[in-house]
């Protein structure tokens, strides 16, 4: 219904809820406030007012605790992306991770093949690299997919074939 205030709180509330930042959801007017706010301190960034709400939600809605995250994020991107299909084409065609368009209410859908990811030698100069940045480019291009209101994607972990957990791999 049109207007009418979800009875769990919202997607932010239950966000805030899942990632344990606990707190009160602030007004939608008072949200608006610290959305302004922290714009302001990133006058000359190209940032959406929904990347903005993901910050602020993420640090309880603390203008200084998400500028810092945020400062942080935007610095690392400067100096890691773009991530060029070409530089992990081997990971999709491997399909060890696999983009699948778009699920219900139009969120991107992207799976892991967890016992193609455990056949793959860590130690391999370039692998952990390769694979992080093939992540990367997944989370780029489902972002750059999302149409406005749509802030999650859905996983899907094909966990077949694996026995027992890999704990060789978890004890290095």
């Amino acid at each position: 219904h049109e207007g009418t205030a979800a009875p769990w709180g919202g997607m932010a509330a239950v966000a805030a809820r899942l990632l344990g930042r606990g707190g009160r959801v602030p007004s939608e007017e008072r949200e608006s406030e610290l959305v302004e706010e922290l714009r302001g301190r990133f006058a000359n960034e190209q940032v959406d007012d929904a990347t903005f709400r993901r910050y602020l939600c993420t640090r309880s809605w603390s203008v200084d605790g998400a500028a810092v995250m945020l400062n942080s994020s935007l610095k690392w991107r400067r100096e890691h992306l773009p991530v060029r299909l070409e530089e992990v084409q081997t990971v999709f065609d491997e399909r060890k991770v696999a983009l699948l368009g778009q699920g219900e209410g139009q969120r991107p859908v992207f799976a892991l093949n967890f016992l193609k990811l455990l056949s793959v030698d860590w130690k391999e100069e370039g692998a952990m690299d390769r694979h992080i940045r093939a992540a990367v480019y997944c989370a780029e291009e489902m972002i750059a997919a999302m149409p406005e209101g749509v802030d999650t994607w859905i996983a899907v972990v094909n966990c077949c074939g694996i026995r027992l957990p890999p704990t060789s791999f978890l004890q290095e």
